[in-house]
C-alpha cells in the first residue's frame, strides 16, 4: 500500500470544491449548546508532505548546487513541543529544511539566459500577486486563519451569537494519528493537539462562509494555488503574468491509475474483498495514461521501463505536469514522484513541497543518464528516507523523488533513474 508520505502528496491534484465537499459530508456535527460544529480540514496538511528530485540536458559539475537548489530559505520546518505546564508550542527546526519541487531555489551559473531571467521573472511576479492578494483580494477572515501545522478546526456557535474556534494538530506518530482521526469521527478529539482556542464574531462568521463558498466553486480553470475567486482577482494575475511575460497553470486533466495494477504492486489492503476493490475499478492502466499523455502534450515517451503502477498523473497546458507510482523491485514497492515546471510559467515555488528534519544528512552527488540527462542526486542512506534527484532541462525544471521502505542503494536508484527519458520533456 502507498505509504502515508506519498498518500499525502498524491492528493496534490484535488480541488478545493472536492475537500470542501469532503468537509461537507464529514465535517459537521452538532454541539453542545445545540450549535452547529463545522470541522474545516486544511489544504496545507492535506498535500503537507509531498516532495521531489530530478534532471538536466547539460552538465552543471562545474556549479554544483547540492541541496541548495531546492532549499526554501524563506521558509524553516516546525516541531511541536511540549512545555512544563503540559502546553504545545511550535518551534523552528533549525537542522531542517522546506524543498521546492516545483521551482528552482539557486540556479546554475550556466543556465540559459532566457531560463535564468524566466525563474527571476516568476519569483517577482509571485511576491507581487501575493502582496496585491493580502491587500485587495478575497481573505478569510484573520481570526479563521489557521496556525502553522494546523490538521483541522473545529467552530461551535455559541448562545450569544458568536462561534468558538479550536485548532488541532494530528499527533507526529503515525500509529496516534491513525488512531485519533478514528477517535475523532466519534467526536473525541483528546488525542489531537489543540493548538489555539479563538472566538469569531457572527460577521467574521458570516465572512468567512463567503469566502469559503468562493474558494469552492473556484474561477475559470485557474489551478487553485493561484488562489483566483473573483473576476477582479483574474484580471491583476493576468495583468501581472502578462507584465512579465510568464504563462499560467490552466485547465488541468488528471488521469488515475487501475486498482487492479495497484494489486500487483501493493498486494490487497487488509480487510477488503478483491472482488469489491476491483469492482470500485474506474482508471487506466500505466501504458494508457501514459499513451494518453503523449498523445496529448508534446512530451516525447517518457519512460524506457515503464511504472508498474501510476497512482495518477495530471498535468495543465502549458507543460507542467506531475506523475506519481511505483516501480515493483524485489517484491518490494519503490514509490516515485516526477514533477515538471516550466520555467515560463507562474509559481509560488510551494506548489509541491517536502520538509525533512535533518537536512545535513543529505549527501549530494550527480549521475548521468543514458539520454545525456546530468541528475543531482540527495540521500541520507537511511532505509525509509525519501532521495531526491533533480536537474535543469532546456524549458523546465524537473524533480524525480524515490522511496521505500528499506535503503536504496545507488545502483538501484541510478538504474530506476535511467528508466526516465528526461530529453523527452519538452515545452
Amino acid at each position: 500500500m502507498l505509504n502515508s508520505e506519498k498518500v499525502l502528496f498524491a492528493i496534490n491534484d484535488v480541488r478545493d470544491d472536492d475537500l470542501e465537499s469532503a468537509r461537507k459530508r464529514l465535517g459537521y456535527r452538532t454541539g453542545p449548546t445545540g450549535g452547529v460544529r463545522r470541522r474545516r480540514y486544511w489544504r496545507t496538511l492535506l498535500i503537507a508532505a509531498v516532495i521531489s528530485g530530478l534532471f538536466a540536458t547539460a552538465a552543471y559539475a562545474a556549479d554544483f548546487l547540492g541541496v541548495r537548489a531546492l532549499v526554501k530559505t524563506d521558509r524553516q520546518p516546525q516541531t511541536p513541543t511540549r512545555t512544563e505546564s503540559g502546553a504545545v508550542e511550535w518551534k523552528d527546526n533549525p537542522k531542517g529544511a522546506v524543498l521546492s519541487i516545483t521551482q528552482p531555489q539557486e540556479i546554475p551559473d550556466d543556465l540559459a539566459p532566457e531560463s535564468r531571467k524566466a525563474i527571476e521573472n516568476s519569483r517577482q511576479a509571485w511576491a507581487e500577486w501575493q502582496s496585491w492578494r493580502e491587500a485587495y483580494g478575497l481573505r478569510i477572515p484573520e481570526v479563521y486563519q489557521a496556525p502553522e501545522n494546523t490538521s483541522f478546526s473545529v467552530e461551535e456557535e455559541n448562545e450569544d451569537g458568536s462561534y468558538t474556534l479550536r485548532f488541532y494538530a494530528q499527533p507526529e506518530d503515525p500509529a496516534d494519528a491513525q488512531s485519533a482521526w478514528e477517535h475523532m469521527e466519534q467526536g473525541d478529539y483528546s488525542d489531537f493537539i489543540l493548538l489555539e482556542e479563538r472566538t469569531a464574531t457572527e460577521e467574521e462568521h458570516e465572512q468567512d462562509l463567503r469566502a469559503m463558498d468562493a474558494i469552492a466553486r473556484g474561477y475559470r480553470g485557474y489551478d487553485f494555488k493561484y488562489g483566483v475567486n473573483t473576476e477582479e482577482e483574474a484580471k491583476k494575475l493576468e495583468a501581472i503574468a502578462a507584465s512579465y511575460g510568464l504563462e499560467l497553470r490552466r485547465t488541468q486533466k488528471v488521469l488515475r491509475g487501475s486498482a487492479e495494477e495497484y494489486l500487483t504492486v501493493y498486494g490487497l489492503p487488509a480487510g477488503v474483498e478483491r472482488s469489491a476493490w476491483l469492482a470500485a475499478d474506474t482508471g487506466l492502466g500505466a501504458e494508457e495514461i501514459l499513451r494518453q499523455f503523449d498523445d496529448a502534450t508534446r512530451h516525447g515517451e517518457l519512460f524506457a521501463a515503464k511504472p508498474d503502477y501510476i497512482d495518477h498523473l495530471y498535468y495543465y497546458q502549458e507543460g507542467s505536469f506531475g506523475l506519481t507510482g511505483a516501480w515493483k523491485r524485489n517484491d518490494r514497492p519503490v514509490d516515485f514522484y516526477l514533477y515538471n515546471s516550466m520555467y515560463k510559467t507562474l509559481s509560488s515555488g510551494l506548489e509541491v513541497f517536502d520538509e525533512v528534519e535533518d537536512l545535513a544528512a543529505y549527501a549530494a552527488r550527480t549521475h548521468t543518464t543514458p539520454d545525456g540527462t546530468e541528475l543531482t542526486v540527495l540521500s541520507t542512506g537511511k532505509a525509509g528516507d525519501t532521495v531526491y534527484l533533480y536537474g535543469y532541462l532546456e524549458d523546465s525544471f524537473a524533480v524525480l523523488t524515490l522511496h521505500a521502505e528499506d535503503v536504496l542503494t545507488e545502483e538501484e536508484v541510478d538504474a530506476l533513474a535511467d528508466t526516465v527519458r528526461f530529453s523527452q520533456i519538452r515545452g
